[in-house]
């Protein structure tokens, strides 16, 4: 876990690097009256540090820009003029085509009606020298003017990137939102995805180490996340990648309607994780290879599906789609939460699939489903039922995850508060109460106060490091043992633990620091 710890770290950098603010350099302005009256002109007069400022109002589309190139220690800035209504580059066949950028913020601008892609960013063509460290926020893409293979917002051989806070709207029938292929280290983060054609998201030409985070999906597309795909060779980054996606991980984002929020394809070491899946049309998650060459390609296996908070209804055909050439015993599902709401009381997968750990045919209790808020009442089981992981550290609002995590995109918001599972009868509902740990931190002895229930029966404990790996199992019996509600820990190493302790039907859980 070390390497991914130093990944995130390095992608925080990188992708925030000197964002948003210029440090040094000119302002240009782009405007009828301006010294530059077209944003071709403005952009390509610019140099480090300087920022291009485009006037309020609609400007034409077909805008070619090539190396526009700031450097590490001052970006190129391209901004839409901010409060004085929006900047619409409208039109064209795309609306900027940017080739061979390096060190380019853009931000402020609204998209619409192209015939082709919306906005196009590429290395122009040579895959030795990719396109770099682009920085894309508070954009709009919209109403696409045409319905083939044609994206929002198209992305090629593009390294050290992000796109924040945008909006994706009513896309082509046959393109996505965002579509990537063979970029690497890039962040997707906080954006809205809405009304899209065959994907939201797509990831593949050897596309790596992608995050997708606190993102919403709303009908983005028939694969809202298409975690692979099928991608002719002479356009593979780097060339002889022997993958159509690895190393993408998508967190804590909301997941509403689609045929198949999620589909793994031709993909490895994918991992979903800790999100809110709400009513897909057909499928929660599609397994399959599309780029078939046993001599190259390595088949679609190694991915992970775990702490999603899954909601269906009627209309679901299968849970889960497995084409042929994939391995589907290797991936790791467990300890999600499933529920169908026209059938409450049952919930049944396909026998190729184990789910370990996880809640079956329990309300998740939503705030309010009729508003699409998927944040958890008091009382949901999914309330510290997650596995422990070390990402995502937050969710979808930014809090902090609990220890332990919540199931879905959202965490409980007393959820850092260790909780209990109470199981009330044959009614499947769960109620959440305090456990008290002291003293915590906790030196040779952890002392825990227990409820009324478990008073005069057996317990059951469990400690767990932060890695998964049982510390210490432990039966308490009522008769001799659990007079004072402790448990020796002295021979533990210090550290963060996680307490599981159990007795008279009732599910207790916490964490505890050790000095």
């Amino acid at each position: 876990m070390k390497s991914r710890t130093v990944l995130f770290c390095l992608l925080t950098f990188v992708c925030h690097g000197v964002l948003h603010h210029p440090l040094s350099g000119r302002t240009l302005y782009v405007g009828p009256s301006d010294e530059f009256t077209s944003i071709v002109a403005g952009v390509q007069a610019a140099q480090p540090g300087d920022s291009v400022i485009v006037r309020s109002g609609e400007w034409p589309g077909g805008n070619f820009l090539t190396n526009v190139r700031g450097s590490a220690e001052a970006r190129i800035h391209l901004l839409g003029e901010s409060g004085e209504g929006e900047v619409i580059i409208s039109g064209g066949t795309e609306a900027m085509h940017i080739s061979n950028p390096a060190w380019l913020h853009i931000s402020g601008f609204v998209f619409e009606g192209q015939r082709g892609n919306g906005v196009n960013i590429d290395d122009g063509g040579d895959d030795t020298t990719p396109a770099q460290q682009v920085e894309i926020e508070r954009c709009v893409f919209r109403n696409i003017d045409a319905d083939g293979n044609n994206d929002l917002l198209k992305l090629s051989g593009l390294d050290n990137f992000s796109v924040r806070q945008c909006t994706f709207i009513n896309g082509a029938a046959g393109g996505s939102g965002i579509d990537m292929v063979g970029c690497h280290q890039g962040v997707i983060e906080g954006n809205t995805l809405v009304n899209l054609g065959a994907s939201g998201i797509q990831a593949k030409g050897g596309t790596q180490f992608i995050t997708i985070r606190r993102n919403r999906f709303d009908e983005a597309g028939a694969r809202a996340v298409n975690l692979g795909g099928s991608t002719g060779l002479a356009f593979f980054r780097p060339i002889d990648a022997p993958f159509e996606a690895a190393d993408l991980y998508v967190y804590a984002n909301i997941f509403s309607g689609s045929e198949a929020p999620i589909a793994y394809v031709g993909c490895v070491r994918v991992e979903v994780v800790n999100n809110t899946i709400f009513r897909p049309g057909k499928w929660v998650f599609r397994v399959l290879q599309e780029s078939v060459d046993p001599q190259r390609f390595v088949l679609n296996g190694d991915n992970v599906f775990s702490n999603n908070l899954v909601v269906v209804d009627a209309r679901l055909s299968t849970v889960v789609n497995i084409g042929p050439n994939t391995r589907p015993e290797s991936y790791t599902i467990d300890y999600n939460l499933w529920f169908n709401t026209d059938y409450p009381d049952m919930f049944e997968l396909e026998d190729i699939i184990f789910d370990a750990h996880s809640v079956w045919a329990m309300d998740p209790q939503f705030e309010n489903v009729s508003e699409q808020n998927f944040k958890l009442r008091a009382g949901s089981p999914a309330i510290g039922r997650g596995r422990v992981v070390e990402f995502p550290q937050f969710d979808h609002e930014g809090r902090r995850y609990g220890l332990p995590r919540s199931i879905g995109a959202f965490e409980f918001d007393d959820a850092v508060a260790t909780t209990v599972h109470a199981t009330n009868g044959s009614n499947g509902k769960s109620a959440v109460r305090r456990l008290h740990l002291f003293p915590n931190p906790a030196g040779d002895i952890l002392r825990f106060e227990l409820p009324p229930e478990c008073l005069n029966s057996d317990l059951t404990v469990r400690l767990m490091s932060l890695d998964g790996k049982i510390a210490k199992h432990v039966i308490l019996t009522a008769e001799n043992d659990q007079n004072d509600g402790g448990i020796a820990i002295a021979d533990l190493a210090p550290g963060v633990y996680l307490i599981f302790v159990s007795g008279n039907g009732i599910q207790m859980s916490g964490n505890f620091l050790h000095n």
